[in-house]
Protein backbone atom coordinates (compact mmCIF):
# COMPACT_ATOMS: atom_id res chain seq x y z
CA UNK A 1 0.00 0.00 0.00
CA UNK A 2 3.19 2.19 0.39
CA UNK A 3 3.76 2.30 -3.18
CA UNK A 4 0.60 1.15 -5.56
CA UNK A 5 2.56 2.25 -8.41
CA UNK A 6 5.68 0.46 -8.28
CA UNK A 7 6.93 -2.48 -9.94
CA UNK A 8 5.40 -6.06 -9.58
CA UNK A 9 6.60 -9.36 -11.42
CA UNK A 10 4.56 -13.32 -11.40
CA UNK A 11 2.97 -15.31 -13.31
CA UNK A 12 -0.44 -17.02 -13.94
CA UNK A 13 -0.12 -20.70 -15.11
CA UNK A 14 -2.69 -22.99 -16.08
CA UNK A 15 -2.42 -26.45 -16.84
CA UNK A 16 -4.59 -25.97 -19.85
CA UNK A 17 -5.39 -29.76 -20.10
CA UNK A 18 -7.73 -29.20 -16.78
CA UNK A 19 -9.75 -26.78 -18.03
CA UNK A 20 -13.32 -27.67 -18.12
CA UNK A 21 -16.74 -26.47 -19.51
CA UNK A 22 -19.32 -27.64 -17.76
CA UNK A 23 -20.90 -29.13 -20.83
CA UNK A 24 -20.78 -32.89 -21.94
CA UNK A 25 -18.85 -33.52 -24.64
CA UNK A 26 -17.90 -29.72 -25.27
CA UNK A 27 -14.13 -30.22 -23.78
CA UNK A 28 -12.68 -32.74 -26.09
CA UNK A 29 -13.36 -30.27 -28.46
CA UNK A 30 -11.72 -27.31 -26.77
CA UNK A 31 -8.86 -28.71 -25.68
CA UNK A 32 -8.00 -30.06 -29.42
CA UNK A 33 -8.69 -25.64 -30.35
CA UNK A 34 -6.39 -24.95 -27.55
CA UNK A 35 -3.96 -27.72 -29.07
CA UNK A 36 -3.61 -29.07 -25.22
CA UNK A 37 -0.93 -31.34 -26.96
CA UNK A 38 1.84 -28.89 -27.87
CA UNK A 39 0.53 -25.82 -26.14
CA UNK A 40 -0.72 -27.67 -22.49
CA UNK A 41 -1.00 -24.19 -20.85
CA UNK A 42 -1.85 -21.03 -20.85
CA UNK A 43 0.37 -18.56 -19.16
CA UNK A 44 -0.15 -14.46 -17.87
CA UNK A 45 3.21 -12.63 -16.85
CA UNK A 46 2.69 -9.65 -14.82
CA UNK A 47 4.96 -6.72 -15.42
CA UNK A 48 2.99 -3.91 -13.67
CA UNK A 49 -0.07 -2.71 -11.87
CA UNK A 50 -1.48 0.48 -12.27
CA UNK A 51 -3.11 1.99 -9.57
CA UNK A 52 -6.08 4.32 -10.15
CA UNK A 53 -8.17 4.34 -7.06
CA UNK A 54 -6.58 3.55 -3.78
CA UNK A 55 -8.01 3.22 -0.34
CA UNK A 56 -5.97 2.69 2.43
CA UNK A 57 -7.97 2.50 5.50
CA UNK A 58 -10.14 0.08 3.46
CA UNK A 59 -7.04 -1.79 1.86
CA UNK A 60 -8.41 -1.97 -1.17
CA UNK A 61 -7.16 -0.98 -4.98
CA UNK A 62 -8.41 -0.59 -8.36
CA UNK A 63 -6.29 -0.70 -11.51
CA UNK A 64 -5.08 -2.77 -14.32
CA UNK A 65 -2.24 -5.35 -14.74
CA UNK A 66 -0.41 -5.36 -17.20
CA UNK A 67 1.56 -8.44 -18.94
CA UNK A 68 1.62 -10.57 -21.25
CA UNK A 69 -0.93 -13.23 -22.25
CA UNK A 70 0.47 -16.86 -24.10
CA UNK A 71 -2.45 -19.48 -25.07
CA UNK A 72 -1.37 -21.65 -27.82
CA UNK A 73 2.11 -20.41 -27.86
CA UNK A 74 1.02 -16.46 -29.30
CA UNK A 75 1.95 -14.10 -26.88
CA UNK A 76 -0.02 -10.71 -26.63
CA UNK A 77 0.09 -7.95 -23.89
CA UNK A 78 -3.18 -7.45 -22.20
CA UNK A 79 -4.37 -5.17 -19.82
CA UNK A 80 -6.58 -6.50 -17.08
CA UNK A 81 -8.88 -4.22 -15.04
CA UNK A 82 -8.53 -5.33 -11.22
CA UNK A 83 -9.48 -4.96 -7.73
CA UNK A 84 -6.96 -5.71 -5.24
CA UNK A 85 -7.91 -5.80 -1.51
CA UNK A 86 -6.64 -8.07 1.49
CA UNK A 87 -9.47 -10.13 2.90
CA UNK A 88 -9.75 -11.29 6.80
CA UNK A 89 -7.79 -14.20 6.42
CA UNK A 90 -4.79 -11.74 5.45
CA UNK A 91 -4.69 -13.17 1.81
CA UNK A 92 -4.52 -10.69 -0.90
CA UNK A 93 -7.30 -11.14 -3.46
CA UNK A 94 -7.27 -10.33 -7.15
CA UNK A 95 -10.04 -10.19 -8.91
CA UNK A 96 -10.93 -8.71 -12.53
CA UNK A 97 -12.31 -9.49 -16.26
CA UNK A 98 -11.00 -8.50 -19.72
CA UNK A 99 -12.54 -9.55 -22.99
CA UNK A 100 -9.99 -11.05 -25.51
CA UNK A 101 -10.25 -12.23 -29.30
CA UNK A 102 -9.85 -15.98 -29.73
CA UNK A 103 -8.41 -15.00 -33.34
CA UNK A 104 -5.46 -12.93 -31.55
CA UNK A 105 -4.15 -16.43 -30.08
CA UNK A 106 -5.04 -18.34 -33.48
CA UNK A 107 -6.94 -20.67 -31.70
CA UNK A 108 -9.80 -21.71 -34.28
CA UNK A 109 -13.34 -20.47 -33.18
CA UNK A 110 -15.40 -23.79 -32.73
CA UNK A 111 -18.28 -24.20 -35.09
CA UNK A 112 -20.53 -27.79 -35.36
CA UNK A 113 -22.63 -27.03 -37.93
CA UNK A 114 -24.17 -25.40 -35.98
CA UNK A 115 -25.08 -26.88 -33.23
CA UNK A 116 -22.46 -25.79 -31.22
CA UNK A 117 -20.97 -22.55 -31.95
CA UNK A 118 -18.99 -19.94 -29.92
CA UNK A 119 -17.82 -16.43 -30.74
CA UNK A 120 -14.42 -15.22 -30.78
CA UNK A 121 -14.57 -13.06 -28.35
CA UNK A 122 -14.56 -14.64 -25.21
CA UNK A 123 -14.92 -13.00 -21.46
CA UNK A 124 -11.56 -14.41 -19.13
CA UNK A 125 -12.68 -13.85 -15.16
CA UNK A 126 -10.18 -14.08 -12.88
CA UNK A 127 -10.33 -14.47 -9.03
CA UNK A 128 -6.86 -15.04 -7.22
CA UNK A 129 -6.26 -15.46 -3.26
CA UNK A 130 -2.57 -15.41 -1.97
CA UNK A 131 -0.99 -15.29 1.00
CA UNK A 132 2.48 -14.96 1.71
CA UNK A 133 4.45 -17.76 2.83
CA UNK A 134 6.56 -17.96 6.10
CA UNK A 135 10.43 -17.65 5.32
CA UNK A 136 12.20 -21.14 6.07
CA UNK A 137 15.25 -20.79 8.30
Amino acid sequence: WDDPQGLCAGAVVVDARTLETGVEGRDENMLEHLDTKQHPELRFDLQSFQAKAVDVAKRTAEGEVVGTMTIRGKRRELRVPVKVSVDPQQRVVVEGQVPLLLSDYDVPVPNQLGVISMEDKVVVWLALRARAQAESR
